[in-house]
């Protein structure tokens, strides 16, 4: 039987079920009240730079949802849902002086919004850029080229990139190398081919990201000279290519001027003499770690240092026992022995004879004369003998004859002298100073410097005496000539500045403005 209670039932669910919904509706539909917000920092005006901090006070009768950064009318992506209300905009994308119209929009539970009043800020990240790397040295050996940087030490480091190009301006360079790891500063490029310059750009990026950028360096493949130059009042050990570029200065780090400086038979090192607290001391440098080391610590000068044909072993002129005497010692300056113990002043030491012998010049007879002995020091001879100086220059390429400037009669000729059998043969033999002969890889010419044509001039002659050729008649004064190890190429100086030439004496090149002291080419082309 159906009550009329029982028909009142469903009338009572439905009207339990609309009157709270009815009563939310109302309840949402009253809350008309906007939040408030306001940018508390920075202050309108203010310039900023990197990520800069935006903080904002909101407050709403009921509850602040989120507050929105919004920067030139566009929303940043930036929202903070608690309080303290607070944002880093990044700013590394704009452009420094440019100005930008901050405002933070606040949201409430009920999706009324407000705007703050607009700032504008503007952009200074001049002084925000990482600690710019610049390349250190790039060298080539053993068909790689090793590219080397300082290393940047900022706490928001982020990578090192290395980008080479066939362009100075290395527009369009290539990422050869990246690397998020501090301490990484060095690449090695292999292979690398021969007789080839490429530029390299070594980049720093830090976290935000900002980037720095190094001057762009050259870096060849071509044979090297070093040299000693006059810089900023005093002479530094300088490297270079044989066009005169990738340069790079070694000596920086030490006190004094530096000179006579010449390659390892491997090419990994130099040995040049310094000046250390009065005394000029033998040094060594590591072209693999760019690292100096002092091998000799003596009183007085040490000087004119040859290495062995393995490079194993020095030999040097020193002043440590009172007068100028040869010595030898292992290349890390380990071992020194006294080889010619006399009065005399001896120098300009040389290996011979499959470094079984040394060859010197000397005055201990009262004149300059040129002596030989064994590697050990023992068996001294005297090769020359003449009443007037007679000088050393060179060793031939298999070490059995020697070439040598004596002087008689007002003038001076290049003589060829043999280790084996004492010959001595007169090859310019004319009425003129020639000195500083250089004899050629291959042995047939010898190059010299002389006063004939009335003025300074490199001149080429065969081993035999015969065609003779003048390779820079004009005025300039040139002296000091050198053949590269391959023949092909010669180094002079004209008028103190390096230059370099073909052996038949076109296609002359200045290297350098500054005025040098000593140069050796690279040993192996």
């Amino acid at each position: 039987m159906i009550t009329k209670f029982s028909r009142l039932i469903p009338c009572l669910i439905m009207f339990a079920i609309i009157l709270p919904l009815t009563s939310c509706d109302e309840a949402v539909e009253s809350d008309k009240i906007p939040p408030t917000v306001t940018i508390t920092s920075p202050i309108d005006g203010s310039t900023v730079s990197e990520m800069a901090a935006i903080t904002c006070m909101a407050s709403d009768d009921v509850k602040i949802q989120k507050v929105e950064l919004w920067t030139d009318g566009i929303s940043s992506g930036l929202i903070d849902e608690t309080e303290p209300y607070s944002f880093l905009l990044n700013t590394a994308s704009y452009e420094d002086g440019s100005a930008h119209t901050i405002i933070a929009r606040a949201y409430d539970s009920n999706d009324n919004t407000t705007d703050s009043a607009p700032i504008v800020i503007y952009i200074d990240n001049t002084n925000s850029f990482p600690a710019t790397s610049t390349i250190l040295s790039i060298r080539y050996r053993n068909s790689s080229l090793k590219i080397s940087w300082t290393m940047n030490y900022d706490e928001d480091f982020y990578s090192y990139s290395l980008y080479q190009s066939y362009d100075s301006t290395i527009s369009e360079g290539e990422l050869i190398f990246e690397s998020t790891d501090q301490s990484d500063t060095s690449y090695l490029l292999t292979p690398y081919p021969a007789n080839e310059r490429r530029y390299f750009q070594i980049t720093v990026s830090d976290t935000l990201p900002f980037k720095s950028f190094s001057p762009v360096v050259v870096g060849s493949s071509f044979p090297r000279i070093v040299s000693s130059q006059y810089i900023n009042g005093r002479f530094e050990i300088v490297l270079m290519d044989i066009y005169g570029q990738n340069l790079e200065t070694l000596t920086t780090s030490l006190e004094g001027s530096s000179g006579g400086a010449l390659f390892s038979p491997d090419d990994s090192q130099i040995v040049f003499g310094s000046w250390v607290d009065d005394d000029y001391e033998l040094f060594l440098y590591d072209l693999d770690l760019s690292t100096i080391l002092q091998i000799t610590s003596n009183t007085g000068i040490d000087q004119s240092p040859r290495f062995s044909s393995n490079g194993t072993e020095i030999i040097f002129v020193s002043q440590k026992d009172g007068n100028h005497e040869i010595y030898s010692m292992s290349s890390d300056g380990s071992n020194q022995r006294n080889l010619t113990n006399h009065v005399g002043r001896d120098a300009n030491p040389r290996f011979a004879l499959d470094d079984n012998s040394i060859v010197f010049t000397s005055d201990r007879d009262g004149d300059w004369e040129i002596f030989s002995i064994n590697h050990d020091g023992s068996n001294l001879r005297q090769l020359t003998s003449n009443e007037t100086r007679d000088f050393l220059d060179d060793v031939s390429p298999d070490g059995v004859y020697i070439s040598c400037w004596i002087e008689q009669q007002g003038k001076s000729d290049i003589y060829i002298l043999s280790l084996i059998t004492g010959e001595q043969i007169d090859i310019t033999n004319d009425d003129a100073y020639d000195y500083e002969s250089c004899i050629s890889p291959d042995g047939e010419d010898i190059l010299y410097a002389s006063d004939s044509s009335g003025n300074w001039d490199i001149w080429i002659i065969n081993i035999d005496g015969k065609n003779r050729i003048n390779l820079t008649p004009g005025a300039d004064i040139e002296r000091r000539p050198t053949f590269s190890p391959d023949g092909t190429k010669i180094a002079f100086l004209r008028n103190d500045a390096l230059w370099i030439m073909d052996r038949s004496g076109n296609n002359a090149m200045q290297l350098s403005n500054a005025s040098i002291g000593t140069f050796k080419f690279q040993t192996i082309w």
